[in-house]
């Protein structure tokens, strides 16, 4: 499967006494049927890892051209203590970026460049209902 520059974007605003950490990117899979789930966990205090995992869709959506290359563009959100160090955002195991808290309290957004792709593990979506 060809794997295109699939990217995204990155980026953090303060909200009162939170920050909210906005992010963006398209990833490449190689079925055609997928669900995307997030979860936000607190690995060490103030230390956060935004884990995105790709399981095999229920099997409702058809099957595409053999020569059509399967995408999933991925918006997340969390809102985050305003006083909070890090949070790692991971996809299919691998680490897509690290945001840092700033040293002020303006807004900030950058590019995330790189070819994200996950290889979909059927099973994992029946290991995950049962």
């Amino acid at each position: 499967m060809s794997n295109p520059a699939t990217g995204g974007w990155v980026g953090q605003v303060p909200s009162g006494e939170t920050r909210t950490v906005a992010l963006n990117f398209t990833f490449t899979h190689d079925v055609t049927d997928v669900n995307v789930r997030a979860n936000l966990t607190e690995s060490s205090p103030g230390h956060y890892r935004f884990t995105v995992a790709v399981v095999s869709g229920d099997g409702t959506k058809s099957q595409l051209p053999a020569d059509c290359t399967l995408r999933t563009k991925f918006d997340g959100y969390v809102s985050l203590p305003g006083d909070f160090r890090t949070v790692t955002v991971v996809l299919d195991r691998a680490v897509v970026t690290q945001v840092e808290h700033p040293d002020h309290s303006f807004a900030t957004f950058r590019t995330l460049s790189g070819n994200y792709s996950v290889a979909v593990d059927e099973d994992r979506a029946s290991r995950d209902s049962s």
